[in-house]
């Protein structure tokens, strides 16, 4: 996830490749239209794309972590305070909208939100409560990853100790048990593997050895496809398919740098605004019980990736500062 944390200069065009990617598919993800339509094909689309799209997302958080923070070695009090501010205050911020938006369309919307007072909102944060925007879930478990900031920097002086850590967290996707929500510790656990293995991949710079060939990307592919269609799940497919986009990610740098350059430079902006229009449009197209399906799920996706965009040039326009605060911008 993208914090705009580095100036452009700095920042690595393949990984920014990878970001736009995983934001488009995030945003299509976040698409209920799909579940409507009852078209084959897309149907099959977001189901070839399901077994990796989050732990991608979460493996190039866990890079990005490691080459801005970890390998600089900032010191901890920094680090956090940086965190708290860029996903924090936006967490807090998004979790009240979304009980506000959710109230005021509880007819309307899929799954309304029960509000019983201001603590629900304390619960919601602490995950004892279903978060009324249910993506604020990867701004949680994010924190949460970061919040163990020293700890990493000891692991990763260590080669066995990092090997150690990374097969620890590979046990924890299987055996990690359920059901504990307190700071959506479960879920944190499940996935952790992928924000580990991203710190590990900027750690010893693994990427280094992911090839830019077509033909490598051609075998990517086939691999990947022959394993979704034998049935494979789990952690295999989801790494199949996260080389996949790597390689992918590669390729484009050589061939087609520009590749989602309209959005790709504010990827943590959509992931936290898209889902307001991308409701909106849901409401209208339910409301008008309308048999065109396509061309609002098109609408769908577009108002998605550009609304939040028109929404971060206009803040960065009255340059507010409580307000950037609220959409990490600061």
């Amino acid at each position: 996830m993208s914090e705009s944390v580095a100036p452009k200069k700095n920042k690595i065009l393949w990984i920014l490749i990878l970001q736009g990617f995983t934001m488009f598919l995030v945003v299509l993800g976040h698409s209920d239209l799909a579940q409507r339509g009852n078209i084959q094909w897309l149907g099959a689309m977001y189901d070839f794309f399901r077994p990796f799209r989050m732990p991608l997302f979460l493996l190039v958080s866990g890079f990005l972590f490691y080459i801005t923070r970890i390998a600089k070695d900032k010191k901890y009090g920094f680090v956090m305070g940086d965190k708290l501010k860029r996903l924090g205050i936006p967490l807090v911020c998004f979790t009240i909208v979304g009980v506000i938006f959710k109230l005021l369309a509880s007819t309307s919307v899929k799954n309304p939100v029960e509000f019983n007072g201001v603590q629900d909102i304390l619960l919601m944060l602490l995950g004892l409560k279903p978060n009324a925007l249910g993506a604020m879930w990867f701004l949680q478990i994010t924190l949460l990853y970061m919040a163990f900031y020293p700890l990493y920097r000891l692991i990763f002086k260590n080669h066995i100790a990092t090997i150690f850590v990374l097969l620890l967290f590979v046990l924890a996707y299987y055996f990690f048990p359920e059901g504990i929500d307190f700071l959506l510790i479960s879920k944190a656990m499940g996935l952790g593997v992928f924000f580990f293995a991203g710190m590990v991949i900027g750690r010893y710079r693994f990427d280094k050895y992911i090839s830019s060939k077509p033909l490598h990307l051609s075998i990517m592919v086939a691999l990947y496809v022959t394993l979704y269609k034998l049935g494979l799940s789990g952690l295999p497919l989801s790494i199949v398919g996260i080389v996949m986009a790597m390689t992918f990610a590669k390729f484009a740098e050589q061939v087609i740098p520009s590749i989602f350059s309209s959005f790709r430079n504010n990827t943590y902006q959509i992931y936290i605004l898209s889902i307001f229009p991308q409701m909106a449009i849901e409401i209208i197209f339910r409301k008008m019980g309308c048999e065109y399906f396509m061309p609002f799920f098109i609408i769908n996706v577009i108002v998605g990736l550009y609304f939040p965009i028109l929404v971060v040039k206009l803040v960065q326009k009255l340059d507010w500062k409580w307000l950037k605060m609220c959409l990490g911008m600061s």
